[in-house]
């Protein structure tokens, strides 16, 4: 191990001036490939990370729109079908039993006209 270490000592001491700070331009595509880390990180952008941000997003509209968004709208529904009702509600009995003999009534005219038909 001791060898190894002088060795790469001296190699390094012999050819220091040599090495360029700044790579030289090549057309050599291995060249390229290599100082651009065999694009790697170019294929984990487009393969992997772009796709998934894509998926977070739909996952996140979906969630928004669908998951939150159905109870959301039911209450909004309930609120006003409770308001329209509540103009029906006026305190007087005979409004109330007034109502509920129309419901009989259009009860008994559903039943009838689905036993002629």
């Amino acid at each position: 191990l001791g060898v190894v270490a002088v060795g790469v000592f001296i190699g390094w001491f012999m050819f220091k001036d040599d090495i360029p700070k700044k790579a030289p331009k090549t057309n050599n595509v291995f060249a390229i490939a290599g100082r651009n880390d065999l694009y790697g990180d170019a294929f984990n952008e487009h393969a992997i990370i772009r796709p998934t941000k894509g998926l977070a997003a739909g996952l996140a509209w979906f969630d928004d729109k669908a998951v939150d968004g159905v109870p959301e709208g039911g209450a909004v529904l309930a609120t006003g079908l409770g308001g329209l009702l509540r103009k029906a509600q006026n305190g007087y009995s005979r409004t109330y039993g007034l109502t509920i003999a129309v419901g009989v009534v259009a009860l008994a005219v559903f039943i009838v006209l689905g036993q002629l038909g």
